[in-house]
């Protein structure tokens, strides 16, 4: 009887293997891809992920299998009309309300005072960098007698998001938000300081403007934006360090859909590598493995408009965009502090440790700081 239940399975397995390789044998990827997760487990085990989905589009092409029923794209066209406002979703108008209350306090529309409450942060962390301290204080906002404040969580609280809607967005806020943006500050830092041309060149941007009165203490978010050689090195950062390491990915229709001469099945799932998407050389150049903001500069205005809008895909599109955007930037724009401090790694040769958890966390990056003295 046992003998006869594990025939009738390995029947089954064999039969429902051929059916997922046949489905998508027209997509080049790994051998085992076609038959099992168990090769794609593996990449998420080791934290590397990432690199996994790298190096299938850079060995099989921009659309490869990853899976069974799972591809992998780094093309920008296909992962623009996955997020298209014609996109056939699962639940399109249960996202469109949500959205439509927490706009407003991602925008800043709601909370006139956003630019002074990140200057706040900014003022703290540079005391906290000069003490020594680092701290955090988290309080419950849906008590009776909490006291209304004019922030995020407030204008959440004002469009109706009920308070098990809330802890879902305040979930959201700390991962995609502070742990994205947190990940992209210290890389981009990391590159700076194992930079230094790159270093010097933006300390010295950073210090003219402010010797010219250019900018003011904090610098404003306008301000920045006045900084050529600031934005470069934040798009550069953003770019080089794709904040996503998870696949992301979206269902085709049920009819399927056409790319680019590919045939998608209808239920098969694509994910995006942006990490990948990030270091294609047609799109960023023979170096794009390597940190140099000049590219942002050097490339005419059709060029440099082409790889923005790249980058500008960490941040998702059209409607399933990232309502945190101008709050992320509004951050890298203020953030680095070059014009107080300089930072050096304690150890060069082993800066920091990333795994994917999904995003992309970074550990024991550990930095002498020392305060500048300014004229």
């Amino acid at each position: 009887m046992i003998l006869y239940l594990l025939f009738l399975f390995a029947g089954w397995y064999a039969l429902s293997s051929f059916a997922s390789w046949y489905r998508l044998r027209h997509f080049k990827g790994p051998f085992l891809a076609s038959f099992t997760h168990l090769w794609l487990s593996y990449g998420a085990i080791t934290g590397r992920s990432w690199e996994t989905y790298q190096d299938v589009c850079e060995t099989y092409g921009s659309l490869a299998r990853l899976g069974p029923d799972t591809l992998v794209t780094d093309d920008p066209d296909l992962i623009r009309r996955m997020s298209a406002a014609r996109s056939p979703t699962l639940d399109k108008a249960l996202h469109d309300q949500l959205k439509a209350r927490t706009t407003p306090a991602y925008s800043g529309r709601d909370v006139p005072d956003l630019e002074g409450a990140v200057d706040s942060v900014v003022r703290h962390l540079q005391r906290f960098i000069r003490e020594g301290i680092a701290k955090s204080v988290v309080a419950d906002r849906f008590r009776l007698d909490a006291e209304k404040k004019n922030d995020m969580l407030g204008s959440f609280l004002r469009h109706g998001i009920d308070a098990e809607q809330c802890e879902s967005e305040v979930l959201l806020l700390i991962i995609a938000g502070s742990d994205n943006t947190s990940g992209t500050i210290r890389a981009t830092l990391l590159y700076l300081m194992t930079n230094p041309r790159a270093y010097q060149r933006l300390q010295r941007e950073i210090d003219e403007a402010a010797a010219s009165g250019q900018i003011s203490a904090p610098i404003t978010n306008e301000e920045a934006k006045s900084l050529p050689y600031l934005q470069a090195v934040i798009q550069e950062g953003l770019r080089i360090f794709s904040p996503s390491g998870s696949l992301l990915t979206k269902q085709a229709p049920p009819e399927g859909h056409e790319f680019k001469g590919h045939r998608i099945p209808g239920g098969v799932n694509i994910g995006q590598s942006t990490w990948a998407m990030m270091r294609r050389k047609d799109i960023f150049g023979e170096d794009a493995d390597v940190f140099r903001p000049e590219r942002f500069l050097e490339a005419d205005p059709k060029r440099r408009d082409e790889m923005e809008k790249v980058v500008d895909l960490n941040f998702g599109y059209g409607r399933w965009g990232c309502s945190g955007k101008p709050v992320a930037l509004m951050e890298l724009n203020k953030v680095f502090l070059l014009r107080y401090f300089d930072f050096q790694l304690c150890d060069p040769s082993n800066p920091w440790a990333v795994k994917t958890y999904p995003v992309l966390v970074t550990r024991n990056m550990n930095v002498i700081v020392t305060e500048r003295k300014l004229v």
